[in-house]
């Protein structure tokens, strides 16, 4: 047998056996493949396929530039090389690819390629009409589906994109679609469903390619489902099977966060920073992090750096930018920004949430009550309406509606299984509550527990500190506020309650520390003369 012919049955062969699902046969059949170049353009098209397939981006990305440099005009071969670059994660340079194979009217597979770049870029309009063609010439292309009900998902439409796939989705499927299809169920609240349907390319004896893709999605559906032990299991199994997957270091990253270890969080954003120093939403999730953290001026250059970086989120960007001004007490600009993120993405609570801090933190409650009434027609029934109502009624005094309202916002986020740091948001706002109410013996419990569900909420240790620190209790008292200083060293008020309980607890060194710290920071302020006798005192 000639070696073309041989080379062409090794790559049939390796072909069937992807279509079993065998990745390891599929591979051994492929290497028969090395014994020497196959000067054929078809060949050199199909092997791409296969080598995609595999998920060996690497050689398919070796042989697209061999191919395309062999047959430059072929239109199959710059189709073929567009795929490769689709998968590597570069969508800009797969729409290049695809410049020189002309029109795509009539090619069902071309035009689902073009639209998932497109997709990928952001480019949802033009996305949705390609992939609409493809599916008009072609109604079963699986990447036209896969890709068209990504296009619903985005638009928080998870019904429509169950009906497209269903019909198409196999019990034994373990392609994208299997993938898709579970998301689209998770998104519609059907989580066993979903389950079943990931169990299939989760188990440990299946080796596909696709198997990082699907631990992903079975770690958001336990994040979902509020099970945030097996959701990060899941999600070290997919970082496990697709190391340089940026998109679950990301997610395991923010699922840290959201379960009370920021610090951890953020050692694993700065690793990935370092391995994906452009990614936009690296960058702006790292900065949010280091807000959390209290590094405000490392926030501040990745913030700077994400707004160079064509994939960030603007919205995103805008609401880090207000959070980063909150904490720096800049407070006209946090206003702006964080208007700005809402106007954006109208659909985010925490946005709306943080204007109303800002607003009230210049004592504007006439702004805060604005916001108000659009968090209320926004978020009717969710428990961002009920931290909103709760903020404003607090500020105008009305504790007993303010009670209600977190009360409310905290027994609805616990039914829901909603991640720790929005219930330690609720339980936090109900202990303050509780404090102003005069019943500082109940509101210290409310404090600890929020602090137990997330240690880096800031605002949980300063009441801790306070309720402390009236109760006599001056030790406990300045180990709060000194974790206030570290997580906010904006909070310049902060050191001279760190100075006064540390004097009262006998630390003298930490007490002139933070008392100078204090009186360096604001030396004008209306507490430096009572700073300097506690000082003078030491």
């Amino acid at each position: 047998m000639s070696p073309s012919r041989a080379a062409w049955a090794a790559l049939a062969l390796a072909e069937v056996q992807v279509m079993l699902g065998d990745a390891a046969a599929a591979r051994r059949a492929s290497s028969v493949r090395a014994r020497g170049d196959v000067v054929d353009r078809d060949f050199a098209v199909a092997e791409i396929d296969v080598l995609l397939a595999l998920g060996d981006v690497a050689a398919a990305r070796a042989e697209a530039e061999r191919a395309t440099k062999a047959w430059p005009a072929a239109a199959a071969v710059h189709v073929a090389a567009a795929e490769v670059a689709l998968a590597d994660g570069d969508a800009a340079r797969a729409l290049v690819e695809l410049e020189p194979a002309g029109d795509l009217a009539g090619r069902p597979e071309a035009l689902a390629l073009r639209g998932r770049a497109r997709l990928a870029q952001g480019q949802v309009d033009p996305a949705t009409a390609d992939l609409d063609a493809a599916l008009a010439l072609a109604p079963d292309l699986e990447p036209a589906l896969v890709a068209r009900a990504e296009v619903d998902l985005r638009a928080g439409n998870a019904r429509a994109a169950v009906g497209l796939l269903e019909r198409h989705y196999r019990e034994d499927g373990a392609g994208p679609l299997a993938i898709t299809y579970a998301a689209a169920l998770r998104g519609v609240g059907e989580l066993d469903r979903a389950r079943t349907v990931l169990a299939t390319l989760t188990r440990d004896d299946v080796a596909s390619p696709l198997a990082g893709e699907a631990w992903l999605e079975t770690a958001r559906l336990e994040r979902d489902a509020g099970n945030p032990r097996a959701a990060r299991a899941a999600y070290a199994k997919a970082i496990e099977r697709s190391p340089r997957t940026t998109e679950a270091r990301l997610e395991a990253a923010e699922l840290a966060i959201d379960t009370g270890d920021a610090a951890g969080a953020r050692e694993s954003l700065d690793k990935l920073r370092a391995d994906a120093p452009t990614d936009g939403r690296v960058l702006v999730e790292t900065a949010r992090v280091h807000v959390l953290t209290g590094d405000l001026d490392g926030a501040k250059a990745l913030l700077e750096q994400a707004e160079a970086a064509p994939d960030a989120p603007r919205w995103l960007i805008q609401r880090e930018r207000g959070r980063l001004a909150l904490r720096q007490r800049v407070l006209p600009v946090a206003i702006e920004a964080l208007e700005r993120a809402a106007s954006l993405e109208p659909g985010d609570g925490e946005t709306r949430l943080l204007l109303i801090d800002a607003h009230l933190g210049a004592d504007d409650g006439a702004s805060a009550r604005r916001v108000l009434e659009d968090v209320m027609k926004r978020f009717a029934g969710r428990p961002e309406m009920q931290l909103a109502v709760g903020r404003v009624r607090l500020y105008f005094d009305a504790l007993g509606e303010a009670r209600e309202a977190f009360v409310k916002a905290k027994d609805q986020l616990e039914r829901e299984k909603a991640a720790p740091r929005w219930i330690a948001e609720a339980t936090y706002w109900l202990a303050r509550t509780t404090y102003y109410d005069g019943d500082a013996d109940k509101a210290r419990p409310l404090a600890v527990q929020a602090l137990q569900l997330d240690p880096n909420l800031v605002d949980a240790h300063a009441l801790l500190g306070t309720i402390d620190s009236e109760r006599g209790q001056f030790k406990a008292a300045a180990a709060s506020w000194e974790k206030v200083t570290r997580l906010d060293p904006a909070a310049d008020e902060a050191w001279f309650e760190l100075g006064a309980a540390a004097a009262q607890s006998r630390q003298k060194k930490l007490a002139r520390k933070a008392l100078e710290t204090f009186l360096q920071r604001v030396p004008t302020s209306d507490l430096a003369p009572e700073a300097k006798k506690l000082l003078a005192k030491l």
